[in-house]
């Protein structure tokens, strides 16, 4: 078996042997126009199918319907929870970058239990925003080709649109720091003035009370030992000779 991507053009004709089509297919219109262009046997779709399993049906569910089905077969047949959390974050994709608390249950939850809830949530959350579609379809407005609650392909932003964001990303970035941004910070590593910023309104200049050492040993001494002694010391003497300690009472 050959395999030949979709958009090259090639002919089935061109080789002796059965040929099978596959690459950016991401609707039942794809398959379609594969095969015509390309003649092949058949057509395989690999991504395009993780985000909607009903793509050779030739119909669009949504997404609660195919995450429920796909967790039924779960429970029939157990698969590692990694695997379950990987379809239905596929399932989901557009959904989830909406409703991230939801997509934060499918990231730490701890078993497919936890997979249930968060479809169950997800689905109680998009319900009201079906409705409002049905009754106002022009009041919807998105970059997706159907509504995010619809089974559809994940499009990848192109080569262009990727280093625009990137450039974004870069812009809004935090300058590096130094003493010349942050003179209030001036003496201090870099690693502390990260610190500082991360929590401005914690209190840095307390005065420590200095560490004695233990009288026996260089470990600190307990702040509570009758004998000035570490935690160590101090129980093998108090065991040793029979004394009480006050920092042991």
């Amino acid at each position: 078996m050959n395999t030949l991507s979709s958009h090259q053009f090639v002919r089935r004709e061109s080789v002796k042997i059965p040929v099978f089509a596959n690459g950016n297919i991401q609707y039942l219109s794809d398959v379609e126009r594969c095969i015509i262009e390309t003649g092949v046997e058949g057509v395989m779709s690999a991504e395009g199918n993780l985000h909607n399993p009903a793509l050779f049906k030739g119909i669009d569910p949504p997404i609660w319907e195919m995450a429920e089905e796909y967790l039924a077969l779960v429970d029939k047949y157990p698969c590692p929870l990694s695997y379950a959390r990987g379809h239905i974050f596929k399932l989901c994709h557009h959904a989830l970058q909406i409703h991230e608390d939801i997509r934060n249950i499918v990231a730490n939850g701890r078993s497919v239990e936890f997979l249930k809830l968060a479809v169950l949530k997800l689905k109680e959350r998009c319900l009201p925003d079906v409705e409002k579609y049905k009754e106002d379809p022009d009041s919807y407005k998105s970059d997706l080709p159907l509504p995010y609650w619809i089974c559809q392909p994940y499009v990848r932003p192109s080569p262009e649109e990727e280093a625009e964001k990137r450039a974004k990303r870069v812009a809004s970035k935090r300058p590096p720091l130094n003493e010349a941004l942050y003179p209030e910070f001036a003496g201090l590593s870099k690693k502390k003035i990260k610190k500082r910023l991360r929590n401005p309104y914690k209190c840095y200049d307390q005065d420590r009370i200095p560490i004695e050492k233990c009288n026996l040993c260089v470990n600190p001494k307990g702040r509570k030992c009758s004998f000035g002694l570490c935690k160590n010391c101090c129980k093998s003497k108090t065991w040793n000779e029979t004394l009480d300690c006050v920092g042991k009472m």
